[in-house]
């Protein structure tokens, strides 16, 4: 067994030393992009995290070396090229502010909470709640749905999360938001980073709710939201129905654009 990262990634990759050394100081040329288009807005999925895959991918490839040829070159690849494409894609959306129509973050792939925020709009895939209107709302006509006074808290489900998904704003804006969302009392995520940019939330002003009963919770969340957003107008979305219904209240989702 290779007891050295490198030997044991050219051992079972059956690639030779100086491949070897290219593969992973592209990797940390990646990796160094990343976290350089981080400092000016954070994400998900940063340059320390891809730095700690790597250690994994290295440690891994240890233990592969003792598994027989044609086995370890199989697993080997698909561990490798998947990796690889991970951390491109994970580049370009950190570049673009994840300004790439129709790719999912790359934080979607790696984990599994953010599972329902990794589609795009349910309304565009022609999943349309009831509470949504049938044309997009103005945006100086106020909160659209049942009004509850901003600073009402409802009753919350013990393990109730609030995701933040965003386009368009800078990212301070969205931290006041989530900042002001989490001294209301609400467990905003992640409240320090202010949430996620993401492509698929541009056009979109809403709070989508997983199961029936978030929908007082999700009411009130939204009457908070244009509060802080002067009053910007948001619609309810119910995914209690869909494919994207929890059996478990608590998760709600904040999608906001401009």
């Amino acid at each position: 067994m290779a007891l050295d990262p490198i030997s044991a990634i050219e051992t079972a990759l059956g690639i030779n030393r100086k491949a070897t050394v290219i593969a992973i100081g592209g990797f940390i040329v990646l990796a160094l992009a990343i976290g350089l288009s981080q400092m000016l807005d954070g994400a998900e999925l940063n340059f320390w995290q891809l730095l700690a895959a790597l250690v994994a991918v290295m440690v891994l490839m240890i233990g592969l070396t003792a598994l027989p040829v044609l086995a370890r070159r199989l697993i080997s690849w698909v561990v490798a090229l998947s990796f690889a494409a991970i951390t491109m894609a994970a580049t370009a959306q950190a570049v673009t502010r994840n300004g790439i129509p129709g790719l999912a973050p790359v934080s979607c792939l790696v984990s599994f909470y953010f599972a329902a925020s990794c589609n795009l709009s349910p309304a565009r895939d022609g999943v349309v709640a009831a509470d949504t209107p049938a044309t997009p709302p103005d945006p100086d006509a106020g909160f659209t749905t049942r009004n509850v006074p901003a600073g009402t808290m409802p009753e919350l489900a013990a393990d109730t999360r609030v995701f933040i998904q965003f386009a368009g704003y800078p990212r301070d804006r969205i931290v006041e938001l989530a900042t002001a969302l989490a001294g209301q009392g609400w467990p905003v995520q992640a409240a320090d980073r202010g949430g996620e940019r993401i492509s698929a939330a541009s056009g979109l002003n809403e709070v989508r709710y997983f199961n029936a009963a978030d929908r007082d919770a999700a009411t009130a969340l939204a009457s908070a939201v244009s509060a802080s957003l002067s009053g910007a107008a948001l619609t309810l979305t119910d995914l209690s129905q869909t494919s994207y219904g929890r059996a478990n209240p608590g998760y709600l989702e904040v999608w906001v654009s401009r």
